[in-house]
């Protein structure tokens, strides 16, 4: 019995040596793998960087049609305030010489009626 036990812890370092024979392999094929891996994760994170890249510059785009579109109603709204303002300034010239001829003709009516 004892024989076989000795035999028993010879027999291991035989059957060792091809696992590590195994294991180089594997650890090169893991190393390469976890490379590619690597790599692959890498092409992912620059493929999602660029499509944030597009995506803020076409935002970047629609901000400044926007910012311009905003200028352009805000030109307008100056302007129809401008023409407003002449409209209220014609309107209020007009209505002083309507009551200048008003207030002209009251007085003529006036001068009969006192004659």
């Amino acid at each position: 019995e004892e024989q076989d036990q000795g035999q028993g812890s010879a027999a291991p370092p035989p059957a060792e040596m091809p696992q590590q024979q195994t294991r180089e392999p594997d650890a090169h094929s893991l190393t390469a793998a976890a490379l590619a891996e690597a790599e692959a994760r890498h092409a992912t994170a620059e493929a999602k960087r660029q499509e944030a890249d597009l995506a803020a510059a076409s935002a970047l785009k629609d901000r400044e049609a926007l910012l311009a579109e905003l200028a352009a109603e805000r030109e307008a709204a100056d302007a129809a305030r401008a023409d407003f303002g002449r409209q209220m300034e014609t309107l209020r010239e007009q209505l002083r010489k309507e009551r200048a001829v008003a207030a002209a003709s009251d007085a003529t009516k006036l001068k009969k009626e006192l004659k």
